[in-house]
């Protein structure tokens, strides 16, 4: 088999967009007159006369909207066995590395390869002759692959007419054109790679985002506002990239199915582009609701700081201003701040709003003595509790030995309501239930 490998790099630019000079792309496939929504991409620079192998190479690099860039090299191949076909790329690969250096961090980076080939009489029989050959090349093996394994590989394949053929692997595509039109599959592809990046580096950046705040510990007042400026931050990062990687998913799939969407989205799906989103998303809504958590424990300590700020006003007034009545004011602030912070009255909206990872000694655990005391009542039955607290994290046997101790009825079964953590521990609410679901009692446990 011979033709071109063109081995591809894609990395984050993080440079502005610039659309001077940028080429549309333009689909040589039937396909319908909505050109303003194909993307473009701006020519940065070709390369010739680089040899890898002894094989004349040349390379071409492009940036899409400024913010990622390709660079590509390609070369002619011919073979029959995969090994020296896979060096061969590996070779063009250190020169594609060379060029995206240049251009940006390439630890983001991912590579894709593309054996383009258009010397052939009957594609069907080329792909019969070659198919160990091609499945090898497309996964980046060169072990024998069983049968099953090939047709796998093969099946990911689609078609324009009789005499060409396109198979799409994670690693690298097959494309078989006898007209050479490669350029307009090739790029649909770089599309999804494109996103592929993007992926990742916010998934990276939310990551990092949500193990420094992982690493505060308990949130304290200093470090609450710099949170929030950190979450402020990530929303801003998180519909920017949103923005612009909706803008190329979104304008593909309006051509349903015409060829080149099928290409795209054949592409997208060995990729997994969309459990890559999935995972960003996940990541973007829990960092939502720490940023509503953050904010109402600010609301709550604001309050806390204006009530003992009137109490320490109220002492200087009546006492005057001495060092003995100060010392006493400081006391009381002090006091009051650690009494309001250490018991509050059950709020049910506060409550329902708090995330398990985040309520280790702060509002849930703060309420749960009034919760227990005033709120709880001995005879409720299960849908009233759960109308108050919300469905439990977990129901089980009751394993709190206080619930259990006689002459107390024995539970037949408890709600576990997470409340905190202290070291490894895990604190709940236990709520004891009897076997025709009425509360009985209710105790705190760390287990």
């Amino acid at each position: 088999m011979r033709g071109q490998i063109v081995h591809t790099v894609t990395i984050p630019a993080g440079g502005a967009p610039d659309e001077r000079g940028a080429v549309p792309f333009r689909s040589t496939k039937s396909s319908p007159g909505y050109g303003e929504y194909y993307p473009a991409y701006v020519s940065l620079e070709r390369l010739d006369g680089i040899y890898v192998h002894g094989v004349n190479a040349s390379a071409h690099v492009k940036s899409f909207h400024g913010r990622h860039v390709i660079v590509e090299v390609a070369a002619p191949f011919e073979g029959d066995a995969a090994a020296p076909i896979a060096a061969f790329k590996d070779a063009l690969h250190m020169e594609a590395d060379r060029a995206a250096r240049r251009y940006g961090d390439i630890s983001l980076r991912e590579e894709y390869t593309f054996y383009c080939v258009s010397d052939y009489d009957d594609g069907d029989r080329l792909i019969t002759e070659n198919r160990l050959l091609i499945a090898q090349l497309l996964k980046d093996e060169t072990a024998g692959l069983t049968d099953d394994e090939i047709e796998t590989t093969l099946a990911s394949s689609l078609r324009y007419d009789r005499d060409d053929f396109t198979v799409i692997e994670w690693d690298g595509a097959l494309i078989l054109d006898k007209s050479e039109e490669f350029e307009d599959t090739i790029t649909l592809i770089e599309l999804a790679n494109i996103q592929l990046v993007a992926y990742r580096e916010l998934d990276a950046r939310l990551t990092s985002h949500i193990s420094g705040i992982r690493g505060m510990g308990e949130i304290r007042a200093p470090n609450i506002f710099r949170l929030s400026r950190t979450l402020r931050a990530i929303m801003r990062a998180r519909a920017e990239s949103l923005y612009h990687l909706d803008a190329i998913g979104d304008a593909l799939k309006l051509y349903g199915d015409w060829y080149d969407a099928r290409v795209y989205s054949l592409a997208a799906r060995k990729l997994y582009l969309d459990k890559w989103r999935q995972t960003v998303e996940d990541k973007l809504a829990l960092l939502e609701k720490i940023f509503e958590m953050v904010s109402a424990l600010q609301g709550e300590m604001y309050n806390i700081g204006l009530q003992a700020k009137k109490a320490v006003l109220i002492l200087l007034g009546v006492c005057g201003f001495t060092g003995v009545t100060a010392f006493a004011a400081m006391a009381i602030l002090g006091s009051a701040i650690y009494l309001e912070r250490s018991q509050q009255r059950f709020r049910q909206e506060s409550w329902l709003e708090q995330e398990k990872a985040f309520a280790a000694s702060e509002t849930r655990k703060a309420m749960a003595k009034d919760l227990i005391t005033n709120h709880l009542r001995p005879g409720m039955d299960e849908q009233e509790v759960t109308k108050l607290l919300g469905d439990p994290d977990a129901t089980a046997p009751c394993r709190n030995e206080e619930l259990r101790k006689p002459p107390e009825p024995e539970p037949h079964h408890c709600f576990e309501y997470f409340i905190g953590r202290r070291a490894e521990d895990k604190s709940t609410l236990d709520l004891a239930f009897s076997g025709e679901g009425g509360l009985l009692r209710a105790a705190l446990s760390w287990r």
